[in-house]
């Protein structure tokens, strides 16, 4: 079985995982989860500017995902604009 596991992380405080124990494509991504789940519990940490990263997953750099987020989140950083690798740029590592 492979698990996903989103953290939503701010400073170095780290709050409420979402763990997917399925792959999931962009309708499931946008309205089950980023929509309803994610984004709130984003703006209810860390109010209505945050930045948003995400990395190169086919439903994070969907045309329709990427037009949403830059709709939604201020402080949206688009996949065309962050390093496709860059581990000295990641702040956690983790390993079930």
């Amino acid at each position: 079985m492979q698990l996903q596991l989103f953290i939503l992380q701010e400073n170095e405080a780290f709050y409420k995982p979402h763990i997917l124990d399925h792959i999931f494509g962009l309708y499931y991504y946008q309205e089950v989860l980023l929509t309803p789940q994610i984004l709130p519990d984003i703006r209810a940490i860390s109010g209505e500017f945050f930045i948003l990263q995400q990395d190169s997953a086919p439903a994070h750099k969907a045309r329709m995902t990427v037009t949403l987020l830059q709709r939604e989140v201020p402080g949206f950083i688009a996949p065309n604009l962050w390093p496709r690798n860059s581990p000295d740029l990641l702040t956690t590592r983790c390993g079930l």
